[in-house]
């Protein structure tokens, strides 16, 4: 759903025998098969469910991303309660700090004391603690119980963390305190490496669809060289002015006669030395610090607030989606969901300026309000390129700064649009029109 909440519900598949309907499915290969799936496996909860279907879907699709190795690591559900007062201890002081703890999960042969679900995945377990308890005290020589079972686990992928009962009954608030610190960081580290993970991914999709990502642009430029481009005949689109055909500064080709985009006519917004161009917000050199911990915290907001500040005031006016990425992302959260949204634009709301257009919101900076809106058609990514992240006021902004008596195209083109659909045109145009009505 808008949350990123997976609802669970997949038809035929939640009822009774769903699961025939599966096999049925995913039978019929006889050289390859080929997954596409819009959903994560981890993304889905068992939880929630009880369809057998639901689950053989799931392991499924972890079968297909990782291969045989996955078949000895399916994960039973909790097979109970807890074993020993030590391991219910431990897991409700995990749960009054905001971790989800199920007690006795099932792998292959071995049964972890408690499984802390990945805050970001539901249906996965972020590691596994394990307690000088039953299980531990069943293996019967001390090498089984220190050596040969962490490395099985391991080998399936959990990452374990121990605690000892002595360390417990001594210093409870320390033995916890080292406890909950190690799961943050594993948390913190499995977030970037799954960053890392997908980066790599769409690396790897571009090079098999024989595209290339967007290069840097040449710092002995002020330009990048334009690229060629050609309006499709319906007049809808424009599609092919990407960066297969490059033409050269000597104006020939496609791009003659269109004006220097390097040097606007009026220069407004211009950040020094940088020209018409698009300055990221970078809180890493800001000194502010997250703690994904605290994020929910009514303490934490200050620290919010400075972020906010400082991303609008720095790329504003910005749009409020654009805003909302930039506070999850330096927190390390793979998705913003709609109670960290709530949290963040509420706070927003209260700090900047705004105005509000159909596709959302815009916070400005806090400089005066009759300051000149920048016009910043350069440096740009791809999510910045899109026009309803644009307000309509900075859209008008370049289009009197590059002369381009309201052309859409050429707007576009000067954004690095390589295809303009006509919802796009129809927003700048729109946005031109206005002002020159007015």
């Amino acid at each position: 759903d808008m949350s990123g909440r997976v609802t669970m519900n997949f038809g035929p598949l939640n009822r009774e025998g769903g699961e025939r309907r599966l096999n049925v499915a995913i039978t019929r290969a006889r050289m390859e098969m080929v997954v596409f799936s819009a959903l994560h496996p981890d993304q889905m909860d068992l939880s929630r469910t009880r369809a057998q279907a639901v689950a053989d879907l799931k392991h499924f699709l972890i079968y297909a991303e990782r291969g045989p190795a996955a078949l000895g690591a399916e994960v039973s559900a909790s097979a109970g309660d807890f074993e020993s007062p030590l391991e219910a201890a431990v897991a409700r002081e995990l749960r009054m700090k905001g971790w989800r703890v199920d007690p006795q999960i099932g792998v292959s042969a071995y049964r972890i004391d408690l499984g802390i679900v990945h805050p970001d995945a539901p249906g996965r377990y972020l590691a596994g603690v394990e307690c000088d308890g039953a299980m531990y005290h069943s293996s019967a020589v001390a090498k089984e119980r220190d050596k040969i079972r962490q490395q099985v686990l391991e080998g399936l992928g959990w990452k374990l963390f121990r605690i000892w009962s002595t360390d417990w009954w001594t210093d409870r608030a320390r033995a916890f305190d080292a406890l909950h610190e190690k799961l943050l960081g594993h948390l913190e580290a499995d977030r970037r490496d799954r960053i890392e993970r997908e980066e790599i991914k769409a690396e790897e999709r571009r090079e098999a669809a024989g595209t290339a990502p967007e290069p840097a642009p040449d710092p002995s430029h002020d330009e990048p060289a334009p690229a060629a481009f050609a309006e499709s005949g319906k007049g809808e689109d424009v599609a092919g002015y990407g960066r297969d055909s490059p033409v050269t500064h000597s104006g020939k080709g496609p791009g003659e006669g269109r004006p220097d985009h390097a040097h606007g006519s009026d220069g407004r917004g211009s950040v020094p030395g940088e020209g018409n161009r698009y300055v990221a917000a970078c809180l890493d050199e800001q000194g502010l610090e997250p703690d994904p911990s605290a994020f929910y915290d009514h303490d934490y907001e200050p620290r919010l607030g400075a972020m906010l500040d400082h991303v609008i005031d720095t790329e504003g006016p910005v749009h409020e989606n654009v805003l909302v990425q930039r506070i999850a992302r330096h927190h390390g959260f793979q998705r913003s969901g709609k109670r960290i949204r709530n949290i963040l634009v509420g706070l927003a709301k209260g700090r900047r300026r705004r105005t509000h257009e159909a596709t959302g919101d815009f916070f400005w900076p806090g400089a005066r309000e009759d300051a000149p809106t920048p016009a910043r058609y350069r440096g740009r990514d791809n999510e910045l390129r899109r026009i309803e992240h644009i307000c309509t006021e900075e859209i008008r902004a370049i289009d009197e700064a590059l002369s381009t008596g309201g052309d859409a195209v050429e707007i576009a083109w000067a954004l690095g649009i390589t295809r303009l659909g006509q919802p796009a045109r129809t927003r700048i145009e729109d946005a031109v029109s206005a002002v020159n009505q007015d």
